[in-house]
């Protein structure tokens, strides 16, 4: 996260808002990005489902983000779009 943060200034931003750390929602992301279906992400936690949803679209935002402070660095774009790639599909996917 330090590393993260680093960047952030070095990209010109003055404030960022603090990322935390939640090993729960880790998980549960996790075995998202790793294709599990939506009722069964749903088994494994507590969270209700428009909680959950929004929280993984949050997730997509902040790699998002990540994207424009990484630009200049072609392996860790690659890595950040696999990674929107595993998380924003399904019932997360916002179609515009």
């Amino acid at each position: 996260m330090r590393h993260c943060h680093e960047k952030l200034r070095e990209a010109g931003s003055d404030r960022f808002d603090p990322i935390e750390f939640n090993l729960h929602y880790a998980q549960v992301a996790y075995y998202w990005s790793k294709g599990y279906s939506f009722s069964q992400i749903l088994a494994l936690t507590d969270l209700q489902e428009g909680d959950l949803i929004s929280s993984f679209r949050q997730t997509i935002d902040l790699l998002k983000q990540l994207k424009d402070v990484y630009r200049n660095d072609p392996l860790m774009m690659k890595k950040l779009n696999t990674c929107i790639d595993y998380m924003d599909r399904d019932v997360v996917k916002v179609v515009i």
